[in-house]
């Protein structure tokens, strides 16, 4: 009866296991989309596409309206912190510019947030990284090359 029991709660606690690691396995592969599946989607899938990468590695994550967000698509706190981030999302075919930087100083302050950053699949033009080193708090600018990292980017700007 006994080792029945161990047995049974063994294989209980087996499955559990099992089901913990595909769900984290599946959120993974899930939002592991390549540069060519971002360059195909519109903007409000792209926004989309962000809240679930941060949802998906514990960030609390706030979307906004479409209309009338002060510059900001998504709102969001890193894992274990009540700071929060603003976020432009810009999903464009040629590069992003200094408006989206100044959008996202101005959603920033307007939603009480510590940093802002301007997220592209693109690249920034000149002026938009100079305005966003300029800007204080500096404006975080993750375009194509470090977008896969969006979530460990946005974490360490705001520990450090």
């Amino acid at each position: 009866m006994l080792w029945g029991c161990l047995i049974l709660l063994g294989l209980l606690a087996m499955l559990i296991a099992y089901g913990w690691l595909r769900k984290k396995w599946w959120s993974i592969t899930s939002s592991s989309e390549s540069l060519h599946d971002l360059d195909s989607m519109n903007g409000r899938q792209f926004e989309s596409w962000i809240s679930d990468v941060l949802r998906s590695h514990g960030f609390g994550v706030y979307d906004t309206p479409h209309a009338g967000d002060f510059g900001v698509d998504v709102l969001c706190s890193p894992p274990g912190t009540r700071a929060r981030i603003a976020i432009q999302a810009k999903r464009y075919k040629g590069n992003v510019g200094n408006k989206a930087v100044q959008q996202a100083i101005a959603g920033a302050q307007f939603h009480d947030c510590q940093r802002s950053a301007v997220v592209t699949q693109s690249h920034f033009t000149k002026a938009a990284c100079m305005q966003a080193l300029k800007a204080d708090p500096p404006v975080l600018l993750v375009d194509r090359a470090q977008i896969m990292k969006l979530p460990e980017i946005l974490a360490a700007s705001i520990s450090s």
